[in-house]
């Protein structure tokens, strides 16, 4: 399966300095750090309890601010070109350059220098590189999401997709992943439209980018100079998104419809999401589900 290198690092959140933060020498006792971030879903429980932990291990107060991401990057530019940025706040690995050309951030090569136990080896080489500008280190790798395929293991054995042992039996090519898909489409009241969706998409700019990715394609060129949106491989994906819904009938149509509710409902059995989204099915109480790598759809 192909992948562009844009696209492994888009979905990449590193936590950064602001080099007109943390001035000056404050006590423990009186220290506090201005973080700003776009958590609003289920990932902000667990930066809630980021957070605490720090604040016991370390003594320093942090004021989290949570802004929707629809405006987040809005609100952190005006802030840091007019005053009230934060000290410390989340950028995607896509967003990196624009901000560092403008020096807006610490570098952190002396700060981790400084720190001897600091684990640089744990992190893979690609995804640490990915928060480096013109050789310096200016974001540390916070979360890394890659897709995966979730799905509702009741309403599969209730289908039969089910291997020897009688487990639900995830698909793993397209064939596989249609066949399922018909197959937990299902009218249960008989009036012509479906009560139950074998596969919904969530969140169309991650499942598109899934699907281009696996048709060897990119949302740009491999130097990252001009648009790909019109190469083959972007046709073939959006085709292919399209015809889930349209041609096949097995997804509704994403404009007014929860998907992600929708499946923790029981009413969508497969859907593409991030681990961001783990702690909203495991607070859904009855639901059944399970986790797979996406389907090889190219």
């Amino acid at each position: 399966m192909a992948r562009g290198s844009w696209n492994r690092f888009w979905g990449i959140l590193f936590v950064v300095l602001w080099l007109g933060g943390c001035t000056g020498q404050p006590t423990r006792e009186d220290a506090e750090l201005r973080f700003w971030n776009g958590f609003t879903g289920p990932d902000g429980a667990t930066m809630e309890r980021i957070v605490k932990q720090f604040e016991r291990d370390t003594g320093i107060r942090v004021k989290m601010q949570i802004i929707p991401w629809g405006t987040y990057y809005d609100k952190l530019v005006l802030s840091l070109a007019y005053g009230g940025a934060p000290d410390v706040f989340i950028c995607h690995a896509n967003r990196i350059a624009e901000f560092a050309r403008y020096g807006v951030f610490r570098p952190l090569d002396d700060l981790i220098a400084a720190d001897k136990g600091f684990p640089v080896e744990d992190f893979l080489p690609n995804i640490w590189q990915a928060g480096q500008y013109e050789g310096k280190q200016v974001g540390l790798p916070l979360d890394c999401h890659p897709q995966g395929l979730y799905y509702n293991q009741k309403l599969f054995r209730e289908a039969g997709i089910v291997d020897a042992q009688g487990n639900p039996k995830p698909p793993q090519t397209w064939e596989e992943f249609l066949d399922a898909a018909r197959r937990l489409t299902q009218d249960k009241d008989g009036d012509g439209r479906p009560d139950q969706w074998g596969f919904a998409f969530t969140w169309l700019r991650t499942n598109w980018i899934t699907f281009i990715s696996q048709h060897g394609g990119s949302i740009l060129s491999a130097d990252l100079k001009r648009a790909a949106l019109a190469e083959p491989p972007a046709g073939r994906a959006t085709q292919q998104m399209c015809d889930i819904i349209y041609r096949y009938r097995v997804a509704p149509k994403p404009e007014g419809f929860d998907s992600w509710m929708g499946f923790r409902q029981g009413r969508v059995a497969m859907a593409i999401e991030g681990i961001y989204m783990l702690s909203s099915v495991e607070e859904q109480r009855g639901l059944e589900y399970a986790g797979a790598p996406v389907p090889s759809f190219g």
